[in-house]
């Protein structure tokens, strides 16, 4: 990932050096490969007998270059990976011109603005609302941990938070149904949502309570009217349930499927959600 602005800058001195040493001519460096390569290292070795005339440590100026050609690389690679919706990406640590608490999070939304500058919309699990921050604020961040849950390995936020929603609802439809949640659930909850706290830099409390809502509606897609006593309300909800919880779940064996689905608000028996 070069600089335009930088190569362009080097052609215009590569085509003095050329019109030095070759005079005018049709093949020139700016059409031929081969030319072009002949000339930088011409010129770079005209340029080491310069610095020994001018005692200059040409192995350091060239070290020091290469090292922050490969720092300004890497800006600019972080650059493009923060700009991307769903990435992961954390608070550089001096942004506020003072050391800065660890806050991870992912993006929800880029506005780009002239000059390669762009604003991103950031979401931190355990915090309210998106925060607004400048693209030069942000970096990659340290990846997710890796998860293993009853629905499946867990290796980035976005999908954290998803499984979490899930398994946290089940819970709860088992609390409001009088049954006992399933062991496997009340881990996979407490390790997604310490682990979420963990990596953004806040704590599995907030995690959870700033998921209230969506976990209330997952719980509410899950409820079954008319269940039956003793009929355990998260053994229908896993059969087969998905991992992205826009889709429903699907009715057991012989059942009208819309039977399985939550009633709409105004005909919802019970106290609200």
């Amino acid at each position: 990932m070069s600089d335009p602005t930088s190569a362009e800058n080097a052609a215009i001195a590569l085509d003095a050096y050329e019109q030095h040493i070759l005079g005018d001519t049709q093949t020139t460096h700016r059409r031929n490969p081969v030319v072009a390569d002949a000339l930088v290292r011409g010129l770079i070795n005209d340029l080491a007998d310069y610095a020994d005339q001018r005692r200059i440590d040409l192995t350091a100026v060239l070290t020091g270059a290469l090292e922050a050609r490969a720092d300004d690389l890497t800006e600019r690679q972080d650059s493009e990976l923060v700009r991307q919706v769903g990435a992961q990406v954390q608070i550089r640590p001096d942004a506020a011109g003072e050391p800065l608490p660890v806050r991870r999070g992912i993006i929800t939304g880029v506005e780009e603005y002239g000059n390669g500058n762009a604003v991103c919309a950031v979401r931190f699990p355990g915090m309210d609302g998106d925060l607004q921050l400048a693209v030069s604020d942000l970096q990659p961040a340290e990846p997710f941990p890796h998860t293993t849950t009853r629905l499946g390995p867990v290796t980035t936020a976005t999908d954290a938070e998803k499984t979490l929603i899930t398994v946290a609802a089940r819970i709860q439809c088992c609390a409001r149904s009088g049954v006992r949640p399933d062991h496997d659930d009340l881990l996979d909850r407490n390790s997604l949502a310490g682990n979420l706290g963990r990596w953004a830099g806040t704590t599995d409390e907030r995690v959870l309570t700033t998921l209230t809502q969506q976990i209330n509606q997952a719980a509410a897609r899950m409820s079954t009217p008319g269940l039956q006593p003793g009929t355990d309300p998260v053994r229908l909800a896993t059969t087969g349930f998905p991992h992205d919880l826009n889709d429903g779940v699907p009715a057991p064996s012989g059942q009208d499927p819309a039977a399985g689905q939550a009633p709409s608000p105004e005909h919802r028996p019970g106290r609200a959600l």
